[in-house]
């Protein structure tokens, strides 16, 4: 399914994947992102660590790490990290605000979320 989904991107014009991967590092995402490489899409991954076992398997690694001193892991720093980037890829697209808005308009008409 995942694999269908790298394949319809492919298709659409991507060139990078994006990917935030967290502790514990699934099997999964590590042969995801091995088949996104051989799909011809630049692997950004953001990561724990750059010792991560998910790093090797990445073009470019950007670390944001995992506050580990509680009972459960915060990931603040890869939340806050993933909002930078997000908003610099809308800052690069000449209509991000205006597909973002249409996205919402129709999750709305699907009744999506609960107001």
């Amino acid at each position: 399914m995942i694999h269908d989904r790298i394949d319809a991107a492919v298709r659409a014009g991507a060139s990078t994947l994006l990917c935030f991967a967290l502790p514990w590092h699934p099997r999964e995402v590590v042969d995801t992102l091995t088949y996104a490489k051989e799909a011809g899409l630049t692997v950004v991954r953001v990561a724990d660590s750059a010792f991560a076992a998910v790093a090797k398997v990445s073009d470019l690694l950007l670390p944001a790490a995992v506050g580990t001193g509680l009972a459960f892991d915060t990931a603040c720093a890869p939340m806050l990290l993933g909002r930078v980037l997000l908003e610099a890829i809308c800052d690069d697209l000449p209509d991000a605000q205006a597909r973002l808005e249409q996205f919402d308009a129709g999750e709305a008409a699907c009744g999506l979320f609960v107001e």
